[in-house]
């Protein structure tokens, strides 16, 4: 009775940690699916989660501009965990695509750029600008 009673319990506890493993995974590759049919498309995002930065909407500029990409916010401080990975499972593909197309990390590069240009123009209104600034969201 006892173990009967063990092999039931380890058996649901099994089938929640197994769907819980699913769930995220449908995430992720429903993300990756999403990606590669716009890379099919010519269309390439970039979805973006975690604390927003100042200098943000300059990145959104700079993709969309010299890239061609468009920046898509899935999250703030805050994110479910399906948005999150979702956007995991499409930015794996679109990073990996991109660089294997340009040879170089263009999203990094964008966001290094923004946060140069942000600092520039605000270090001019405020001299302690660039100390305030926030690190880096990788």
């Amino acid at each position: 009775m006892k173990i009967k009673r063990v092999l039931t319990t380890t058996c649901l506890v099994l089938l929640v940690v197994c769907s819980l493993v699913y769930a995220e995974s449908k995430g992720y590759l429903d993300g990756q699916e999403e990606a590669r049919k716009d890379i099919k498309s010519g269309e390439s995002k970039y979805m973006l989660y975690g604390q927003p930065q100042a200098h943000d909407q300059l990145l959104s500029e700079i993709l969309k501009k010299e890239y061609k990409i468009t920046l898509v916010v899935v999250g703030g401080c805050t994110v479910a965990e399906a948005a999150r990975d979702r956007a995991d499972g499409y930015n794996k593909v679109i990073l990996d695509y991109l660089r294997e197309k340009s040879k170089k990390d263009i999203i990094k590069e964008a966001e290094d750029k923004a946060r140069k240009q942000w600092e520039r123009e605000h270090a001019k209104a405020e001299p302690d600008a660039s100390a305030n600034a926030a690190p880096p969201r990788r």
